[in-house]
């Protein structure tokens, strides 16, 4: 079944505790800091044409964005709840891959793991691995029920969102589900 659904955030008193950086293989995830402006400017502009179907915010990308959001989301201790968490991704000669993260939508203990990758990157497993780290990592919130990751769909004239959705409409690409706890009186032997 495919469930198509707006990224609406959750409710604002959701927030949970997001790891400063994660290393998964040969690729690093690593919150936003300071230096990573102009990587990230340069990212978007090559990946321009990539990205604008699937990534609304791209149209009139400056390098004021980049800088204004390395300083929304870089410099936060691990013990800082927040209801956004991107990564900058990373590989091991710190060429920057692209950028993933946790974000709280529609309900409180989910998460969506979404993610936008370089076009001079992709098809090398950049997304892949990182969304298995970020999945790995989501898993480790006690509170977190699921972690969703995300294909998103590009809109256009021939196939336009419907109203008074925020972003591109997305389908789940997979949903992970934290099964409840079985208590000792369950009968079940386990």
């Amino acid at each position: 079944m495919i469930e198509w659904v707006s990224a609406q955030p959750a409710p604002s008193s959701y927030r949970f505790m997001a790891a400063w950086r994660v290393q998964a293989g040969w690729l690093v995830c690593q919150r936003p800091q300071p230096g990573d402006e102009q990587d990230l400017y340069e990212a978007v502009m090559v990946s321009m044409d990539h990205l604008r179907p699937w990534m609304p915010w791209v149209r009139g990308y400056t390098p004021r964005m980049a800088a204004e959001f390395v300083e929304r989301h870089g410099g936060q201790p691990d013990q800082t709840p927040v209801d956004d968490a991107p990564y900058v991704v990373r590989d091991h000669r710190r060429r920057l891959l692209g950028v993933c993260g946790l974000h709280a939508r529609r309900a409180a203990r989910r998460l969506e793991i979404g993610y936008w990758v370089d076009v001079r990157h992709t098809r090398r497993g950049v997304a892949t691995l990182a969304s298995a780290a970020l999945t790995e990592l989501a898993m480790t919130i006690p509170e977190l029920t699921v972690v969703r990751s995300t294909m998103t769909r590009p809109t256009s004239p021939a196939r336009p969102s419907p109203p008074n959705w925020a972003m591109s409409t997305w389908q789940p690409a997979a949903t992970l589900r934290r099964r409840p706890a079985r208590s000792a009186s369950s009968g079940d032997g386990a």
